[in-house]
């Protein structure tokens, strides 16, 4: 003899519970995917962008004491930082890149940062163009002030 079931149609405690577990997970997903800071969507363009994109920083570096410069036969006057060097962001404690070139001229240090590029809301720079940034190499600390900010592309 087959028994019927009054079960059909209606609702318990378990069915709702859960019910409610896979409205929740699929809220957190759209949550991540969407709208989360670092987002998956936004990573898989960085992803690709920071592969290829590179950006190149070109800092004056501010009231240095001659104590710590290195002068040449020439007359020219460089800070005891080599070609290659990473350039660490002391406050952010991140790496800004690395020195591809250091140059003196009337008077001023510059030196110039290669870095790899990241995207996001805001494009993510490390630095902006005018800002003023406490920096440290391995043999060197100091401070620079960001004076142009480019785009570098593969090929350079």
């Amino acid at each position: 003899m087959k028994v019927k079931s009054n079960r059909r149609g209606r609702w318990n405690v378990m069915d709702a519970l859960i019910l409610l577990c896979v409205a929740f997970v699929i809220m957190v997903l759209g949550y991540i995917m969407f709208f989360a800071d670092g987002s998956m969507l936004d990573n898989v363009g960085a992803k690709a962008e920071t592969q290829t994109a590179q950006v190149q920083y070109t800092l004056e570096v501010v009231s240095v004491d001659d104590d710590f410069l290195i002068e040449t036969d020439e007359g020219m006057k460089f800070l005891p930082i080599e070609v290659g060097e990473e350039v660490y962001h002391i406050t952010k404690q991140i790496s800004l890149g690395k020195v591809v070139e250091q140059t003196f001229n009337n008077g001023v240090i510059y030196l110039k940062v290669k870095a790899q590029s990241t995207s996001g809301k805001d494009g993510n720079r490390i630095i902006y163009k005018g800002e003023q940034v406490s920096f440290q190499t391995p043999y060197f600390t100091g401070v620079c002030k960001c004076i142009e900010i480019g785009e570098v592309t593969d090929g350079e």
